[in-house]
Parts: C-alpha cells; structure tokens; sequence
C-alpha cells in the first residue's frame, strides 16, 4: 500500500499497476464502466474524494485511496473538502459538465474583480 498522498500520487499508482498489468486505458476504462478519457483524468490525479471508480481501482490495485486533501491548516482542509464534496455532486465528468463548470467559474471570478 502507498501512503495516503494526493490525488496525483493516487493517480500516478494507479497508471503504474495497471501499466504493469499490460492493461491500456481503454481495457481499464472498459473493466470499471468508465470512458477511457475518465481513466486518463484518473492517471493525472484529476478526481474527487467521492469518485467511486477510483476507489474500486485502488481496492483491485492495493493503493490506498485519497482520505485526506495535502496538509493545510484545519480551515483549509475543511473548506477545500466541502468544495470536492459540492463538485462531485454536480460534475458526473462529462465534458459538458467541465465547460458548464468552467464558465461558471470564471463568471465568479470576474464578478469578484468587479
């Protein structure tokens, strides 16, 4: 087992099993119901603490699976994992999602220049 790590670390374990296994991203997308692209975002650490796939990945791949965000101040910690939290109840990782997401944040952060 790893140690528990960021997502990226997650990620990178992830892609070395399964690389080791011989299996592609398309077999691994395949063995989870996953799309294959979902698989790379996975490989680079782009998931949520909620992401059940991933946790079945890391169970078959005897990686400990992300509990914990990098070490932040108590707050931090608290207020990047609500945000995960509401993330992952509103993305379901289509790419439509991710633009829809994206003009929204960028639409907050010009209203917070204003």
């Amino acid at each position: 087992m790893i140690r528990k790590g960021t997502a990226q670390d997650v990620g990178r374990s992830l892609a070395k099993f399964f690389k080791h296994k011989g299996l592609t991203q398309a077999q691994v997308a395949e063995c989870y119901g996953v799309s294959q692209s979902w698989v790379g975002r996975v490989y680079k650490g782009e998931f949520g603490i909620r992401a059940e796939s991933v946790q079945k990945m890391c169970n078959d791949a005897n990686v400990s699976f992300l509990t914990e965000f990098p070490e932040h101040d108590q707050v931090n910690t608290s207020i990047r994992l609500r945000l995960a939290r509401l993330l992952d109840s509103v993305w379901e990782g289509t790419e439509e999602d991710a633009e829809v997401l994206t003009q929204a944040l960028l639409a907050i952060k010009t209203l917070r220049r204003s």
